[in-house]
């Protein structure tokens, strides 16, 4: 394939036409593109976020259903994109869909309705609280729907949307989430939003759940630190980058939608030359379009006459990057994408070269419209200004000016010869120049002043009266000065200018409103540009890691089949080749591995790096293996660690039991649950029968679960439960001692019955009179031996795992 040629586009081969009669005819918009010029109103657009990655809102709808249930009926309401999106679920008592949603679309804001059978808002604060999100809180009273339903269905784009959903709308839950979303953001008081606005189902189980603490232990986006976001984030755009947040946000549970992506992906690690072309040739030119459509929604509204923020209006900058980002796509087009015949070339059409193809056709106009209004002369050297050579005054005001500023040109020359003719003499026998003795420099006041520096101001002062000088400003280093024939001229000036700016204000007002329509067209256009910059970062991974990535083999039926795995945020922030990688083996029949062994041993990067190859096979990326099979999981719930228990006022146990809760609620066959170290806040027997009991629920729900723990005798479950494995994390001793160790990091059969804890108390230099100590009572333990005087043997704690096990989970849990 051959590379993109950026070469402008000759502009001077496009026939000129009357730029009126393009701005006023009502005929200029493409197919589905509405152009037409909106009537003054005052529009509020203060819901139009600068935060691109937050440009949502939430309403939630709230009812108790019964025991341990809620109904709860959703509307989002992305207000960048101009998108409602509707949902219906049935949720548990700690909420767990609802903060999988909001981790899902992270909105700014959230609404919520709850019925006056509600007893606490407890939960759902925490939940907002801890994903920073604001709340309001609202009552659950709702004006006559039918009555509102007319003023709804005008927001709409198509009145057909409404009708589509008419199933979904007949909750009540939905109408009254949606009824508190429109009137909070007052949407109907302005005609602006009127056929703005589409509708669309949300539908949950397209993506994969998450909640908080899977976003935490997974690291998925982490400000101090590795974080999955920060290693895909190669993207070259701005527009890239935010959506990779959303993109990771919702990992994908379609095999095909999924498979797609990978396509994609494959395409371009196979040809990295073509990668690196159309980031580097191509990418560089597309400016940040999110903003762009901002402000063309804001000039669409007539927004800009209440709105004094420049850099919030649309200027003929944005207009001119929008129009070369268009010419870049053209030469993508037609010297890669048209003439691509390499893997996948099906997904790469209906992806990019196909939608390309057509957005690039109606741009056509908005092209021509670019380069008849701009001055590319100016904007070459960046300034981004009207082409003079557009309206007949513009031209001959700008030749009047010009002579204005040649003549004040003239006058300080001839300043110069009157005022230092000794000065010019020197000069010229030196071969030096005399023009820079006076200066002419700008003023807001005076428009132009002339400056001399303070060593020639005594010769000036001997003259002023004759040469009619008119003191302005002195100081320590300059004196600034005037004449009446300057004034005058800078009179001329100023006249000239107010003209030129009037006119060229009202005509930049209607070309700008004409390329602002085109606002629905730079949506999409943005939404394609954005993933072929995210998959182009996903290829730039595969080609650019230290470690080999590999494209995941998706399949159904329940399986994870990980040969030479790595953790990838661990592994970059070592030395290269030193990250012991690991085989890995879950099925159906051996779902559940319980993994012991050292402290420092590895277990929890272990199942933290097969949580987040499975992630990252979702969301579209290849991940860091010699070899991947993987199923979908629709639910990825994690207990590991509580680093906002503080915050949220519960202690570490009670956050622990808290998480573990709200897992068992929903953890199903199609779920990756991910322990670590349960049960570590209590007691040795009570934390040893709740982490047995919790391992035995989710065992029955059939749910794939990875356990790292120190309580040995977990393995037990292996002797009554076929689909449980026991693995241990491999350690050697480094000389003929037992007290000297090292780790492998491998994962081998079968469990540990050591935790070499008094060995890691050594390793950190500990006092020896506590390791032996330690070491004293340890041996009277396993020895049997009573300690206190209230002591235990061995045999006891036999014999209570017997009986643990008969134990139900939700009486440990009570």
């Amino acid at each position: 394939m051959c590379g993109v040629d950026t070469k402008h586009f000759d502009h001077t081969d496009s026939s000129f036409f009357d730029i009126h009669a393009v701005i006023t005819e009502s005929d200029y918009s493409n197919e589905n593109i509405n152009l037409h010029t909106s009537e003054k109103q005052n529009v509020n657009y203060k819901h139009v976020q600068q935060d691109y990655n937050r440009s949502c809102i939430i309403s939630v709808a709230i009812q108790f259903k019964s025991k341990c249930h809620y109904s709860m009926g959703l509307c989002i309401c992305d207000t960048l994109n101009f998108r409602f999106q509707i949902a219906e679920a049935l949720d548990n008592e700690h909420f767990t869909v609802l903060e999988s949603v909001i981790l899902q679309v992270n909105p700014e804001s959230c609404l919520i309705s709850v019925s006056s059978d509600i007893i606490t808002f407890k939960r759902i604060d925490q939940i907002l609280t801890t994903c920073n999100v604001k709340k309001v809180y609202q009552d659950n009273l709702m004006g006559q729907w039918n009555i509102f339903e007319r003023s709804f269905s005008r927001l709409l784009v198509s009145q057909g949307m409404l009708a589509s959903l008419c199933k979904e709308f007949d909750s009540y839950l939905i109408q009254m989430s949606v009824y508190k979303l429109v009137t909070h953001l007052n949407l109907t008081m302005s005609p602006f939003y009127n056929n703005k606005f589409s509708l669309s189902a949300y539908y949950i189980e397209d993506y994969m759940c998450l909640d908080k603490a899977s976003f935490s232990a997974l690291n998925i986006f982490n400000k101090n630190g590795p974080s999955l976001y920060n290693l895909l984030n190669n993207c070259r755009t701005l527009i890239g980058s935010r959506r990779l947040y959303r993109w990771i946000s919702q990992p994908l549970t379609s095999i095909k939608e999924i498979s797609q992506r990978h396509d994609v992906v494959e395409s371009f690690a196979n040809d990295p030359c073509c990668c690196r072309l159309i980031q580097a040739q191509f990418l560089r030119k597309v400016p940040d379009l999110d903003s762009i459509i901002v402000k063309m929604k804001l000039m669409d509204s007539d927004e800009i006459i209440v709105r004094k923020n420049s850099s919030q209006l649309l200027s003929f900058e944005d207009v001119y990057r929008l129009y070369e980002c268009i010419g870049a796509t053209e030469h993508l087009l037609n010297c890669i994408l048209v003439n691509y015949i390499g893997d996948h070339k099906e997904v790469i059409e209906s992806y990019f070269t196909n939608p390309l193809i057509e957005i690039v056709g109606r741009f056509k106009q908005y092209q021509l419209l670019v380069e008849q209004t701009v001055d590319f002369t100016q904007a070459a050297m960046g300034n981004y200004v009207l082409n003079p050579m557009l309206h007949p005054d513009l031209h001959d005001i700008e030749v009047k000016r010009k002579c204005a500023y040649d003549h004040i040109v003239y006058l300080k020359n001839k300043m110069i010869k009157e005022l230092f003719p000794e000065q010019i003499k020197a000069n010229i026998c030196n071969d030096k120049h005399t023009d820079d003795i006076i200066k002419l420099i700008n003023c807001n006041d005076y428009i132009y002043l002339f400056r001399v520096k303070k060593k020639d101001y005594p010769i000036i002062q001997s003259k002023m009266e004759k040469s009619g000088i008119e003191q302005v400003k002195h100081n320590k280093t300059e004196f600034l000065f005037t004449t009446e024939a300057l004034r005058n001229l800078c009179k001329d000036v100023s006249k000239l200018t107010n003209q030129h700016d009037m006119i060229q204000k009202e005509i930049s007002i209607k070309a700008l409103k004409v390329a602002s329509s085109y606002w629905i067209l730079v949506e999409r256009f943005s939404g394609i540009i954005s993933k072929l910059d995210i998959l182009l970062g996903f290829a730039t991974l595969v080609t650019t890691s230290v470690g080999r990535y590999v494209r995941p083999n998706m399949v159904s039926g329940g399986i994870i089949d990980l040969v030479q795995s790595r953790h990838p945020l661990v592994e970059i922030n070592i030395d290269h080749g030193s990250f012991v990688s690991n085989d890995i083996r879950i099925d159906r029949d051996r779902r559940v591995h319980i993994i012991t062994g050292p402290n420092m041993g590895g277990k929890s990067t272990l199942i933290r790096q097969i949580g987040l190859i499975c992630c990252m096979a979702q969301i579209g990326s290849f991940v860091p293996c010699n070899r991947a099979t993987l199923s979908v999981f629709k639910k990825v719930l994690c207990r590991v660690g509580a680093s906002d228990i503080q915050q949220r006022g519960l202690s570490t146990f009670m956050a622990e039991m808290v998480e573990a809760s709200a897992i068992l609620k929903v953890a199903d066959r199609d779920s990756l649950v991910i322990i670590d170290e349960l049960g570590r806040g209590t007691s040795t027997f009570e934390g040893f029968g709740i982490a047995w009991g919790i391992l035995d629920h989710l065992i029955k729900n059939e749910a794939f679960v990875l356990c790292a723990t120190h309580f040995h005798e977990l393995s037990n479950l292996s002797n009554k439960k076929k689909c449980v494995i026991n693995k241990n994390m491999g350690v050697t001793n480094m000389s003929n001692t037992t007290t000297i160790i090292t780790f492998t990091y491998n994962v081998c059969e079968g469990s540990s019955n050591l935790s070499y804890g008094i060995n890691i108390a050594e390793m950190v230099k500990m006092p020896q009179e506590v390791v032996d100590n330690a070491r004293i009572k340890l041996a009277m333990l396993e020895g049997g031996t009573n300690i206190l005087n209230e002591g235990f043997k061995t045999q006891d704690f036999s014999a209570f795992c017997g009986f643990i096990s008969h134990v139900s989970i939700f009486n440990t849990l009570k």
